[in-house]
């Protein structure tokens, strides 16, 4: 018995080695992602508020996996307690374990002892920090400190870094913390040079890309507006939301197809509607047409051998929703082999997560994770470009962190919008334009 009371209080010990005091508002909730919430109209709210900015998670991630370190709430979002937090780890599948959250020090008895002719009034977040320490700590203890305001005690100006409430954590900040707490900064990872044949081509075509058809002939007149080089389509070419009749969408697609047979350059993405209208089971979705499932039958195989699921030109991606980090670790896959991969359930909808009835699970596969979620498992070192989620305009998600990763999100004809690819450079255009 004694033996076991040892290892417990070594392993206690430990989870207190390295502590990072985490604020929330400004620091994983950020400006940037309640922006992103307004502009795609994606409901992104739980039961504890709106998601987190999915960059900022990700560099918190960065953090524990190089630190190890346990997580102290110093935010205002403690007032829900402890059990809260920790239930919103879970839920959320946030990186690192919260351990505690910081004291209430903000008594009147404190605010008594405040010498007013000094109006020295104390740091309230410092103090909790350090009254936390000094009833958990011990004298190995390393800990840092994120917040968006720079509320802390003087002797605490060397654990803490401040964040830009606009963005939240980015990949510096992070990098800040490692060194604090590990007394090394991290090692930056060595950039590889993919496909640089692909990268070649990109800058050397005039491409258009276009987003989500779902029965619209406009891809006819952008054509012939632009003549390029080559046409990317992103998938969904029926499913209309505009009453566009169920033969009139079976023989835009046919012309598609016939397109495709004409000019063999072109690429042709699968969309989750498509899979629907094909009689797949597992590929039930909203917007179904019976009389276009039955000519889709009729299509299947041609349809099949004229398509695929992603197209890799240099280091960009195009693919009808993105392509995930998550999906591809949970199935064991690499990007080169999701093109020989049959149409099966891996494409359809991912139940694992019962209160995701949108896409916005990182788990979900190329034809149906939403924006929102996409922009923080994408696939290292390579931009992306796709359609699924319909938009105003062709929007380009920057990662304002400096990582060179672009997320296009082109499901915009039914405004006239559609991206175009020239020397290389991606740009906006509108066939009115």
């Amino acid at each position: 018995m004694l033996n076991f009371r040892k290892n417990v209080i070594f392993v206690v010990n430990r989870m207190k080695s390295k502590v990072l005091f985490l604020d929330i508002d400004g620091v994983l909730n950020t400006e940037r992602q309640h922006d992103r919430c307004v502009n795609l109209g994606a409901d992104q709210v739980d039961n504890f508020g709106y998601a987190f900015d999915p960059e900022a998670v990700a560099n918190l991630k960065r953090i524990v996996e190089h630190t190890g370190a346990d997580i102290v709430i110093s935010s205002s979002w403690k007032m829900w307690g402890l059990d809260a937090m920790q239930r919103m780890w879970a839920r959320r599948e946030l990186p690192g374990k919260v351990i505690g959250i910081t004291p209430n020090t903000d008594s009147d008895e404190m605010l008594l002892s405040i010498d007013l002719d000094l109006m020295d009034i104390p740091a309230i977040k410092g103090s909790e920090i350090k009254e936390w320490l000094s009833t958990n700590g011990n004298q190995d203890t390393r800990y840092a400190i994120l917040d968006d305001l720079p509320d802390m005690l003087p002797d605490q100006e060397s654990h803490f870094v401040q964040t830009d409430p606009r963005i939240g954590i980015t990949k510096e900040d992070a990098d800040r913390i490692i060194t604090i707490l590990t007394g090394k900064a991290p090692k930056a990872k060595q950039a590889s040079i993919r496909n640089p044949q692909g990268n070649e081509r990109l800058a050397n075509k005039k491409i258009i890309v276009l987003g989500d058809i779902h029965g619209r002939t406009i891809w006819k007149d952008i054509i012939a507006k632009e003549h390029p080089d080559q046409v990317i389509f992103l998938g969904d070419y029926v499913s209309t939301h505009e009453n566009i009749s169920e033969e009139d969408q079976v023989e835009n697609l046919e012309d598609i197809l016939k397109y495709k047979d004409e000019h063999p350059e072109t690429i042709l993405l699968r969309g989750n509607h498509d899979m629907q209208h094909l009689g797949y089971d597992w590929a039930g979705c909203s917007g179904y047409f019976p009389r276009v499932a039955m000519e889709m039958e009729k299509l299947k195989d041609e349809f099949l051998g004229k398509t695929q699921w992603i197209h890799i030109m240099g280091n960009t991606v195009f693919s009808h929703a993105g392509v995930s980090t998550e999906w591809l670790a949970a199935n064991d896959l690499k990007l080169d082999d999701i093109n020989a991969l049959e149409p099966s359930e891996l494409f359809g909808f991912n139940l694992s997560d019962p209160q995701d009835v949108y896409g916005t699970s990182p788990e979900q596969p190329p034809t149906w994770i939403r924006p929102l979620t996409l922009v923080g498992v994408m696939v290292s070192g390579y931009h992306q470009v796709v359609g699924h989620t319909e938009m105003k305009h062709c929007v380009n998600v920057m990662d304002s962190n400096g990582y060179p990763n672009n997320l296009w999100l082109c499901d915009a004809l039914e405004y006239g919008f559609y991206l175009l690819i020239e020397n290389g450079v991606f740009t906006e255009r509108n066939i009115n334009g």
